[in-house]
């Protein structure tokens, strides 16, 4: 449907002197919060007894939910429940407590996630950003050099909130230890639920010798 209507007397425009914010530098008084990790956005808000709720997106837009085994899922720390409303799929959780000065979770282990004795590690696995492993369609091993794998486990390790120089020399010293004994692999996979057991063989074979 289109609308037309003829536009009489149209307003003078302004006055270049007359501008205000246009021609002109405006402070971004938005930057310094966003650069320093400090809350800026709506997400950051936290509320006295606030829940957080999260949708679990299908496949495909027509795809449908057929079962459900949501037993594993309530099992895990900070999960108050499960909502299942014909397709649509959801899960809230209160926050869990993080480390004091920190955006780092403390995720309580129990006797099914922990071992009695130190487990072998043969290779480190780091998995790419989500925006880069959702352009491709197959499965990608990529071996890192001992610098690039360094590099690679600081990411997930790195403290923005900096206690002391004791704990990041101990930070650095433990990742470039791992980069040096072990094989650090950049693993990159399309994020979809029906991949992940050709992920998982795919990883597999790669351990062999």
């Amino acid at each position: 449907m289109r609308h037309s209507r003829d536009v009489t007397n149209p307003p003078a425009p302004k006055p270049a002197n007359a501008h205000h914010i246009v021609g002109h530098e405006v402070a971004r008084l938005d930057i310094p919060d966003k650069a320093m990790g400090r809350p800026a956005f709506v997400q950051d808000l936290q509320l006295p007894g606030m829940l957080h709720g999260r949708i679990v997106r299908p496949p495909s837009y027509d795809a449908e939910l057929v079962s459900l085994n949501d037993a594993m899922v309530r099992r895990l720390p900070g999960i108050v429940t499960v909502v299942r409303d014909g397709r649509f799929l959801g899960v809230v959780e209160s926050p869990v407590r993080m480390n004091e000065g920190t955006e780092k979770l403390i995720l309580p282990l129990d006797e099914r996630a922990s071992f009695a004795a130190p487990a072998r590690i043969d290779a480190v696995y780091s998995l790419s950003a989500p925006s880069e492993a959702g352009r491709r369609a197959n499965v990608r091993i990529e071996t890192l050099s001992p610098r690039a794998g360094f590099l690679e486990l600081l990411k997930g390790t790195f403290n923005r909130a900096l206690t002391s120089p004791q704990r990041l020399e101990r930070q650095f010293s433990a990742m470039a230890n791992l980069a040096e004994r072990l094989p650090i692999n950049k693993l990159v996979y399309p994020r979809s639920v029906e991949r992940l057991r050709d992920v998982r063989a795919i990883v597999l074979s790669h351990l062999q010798p």
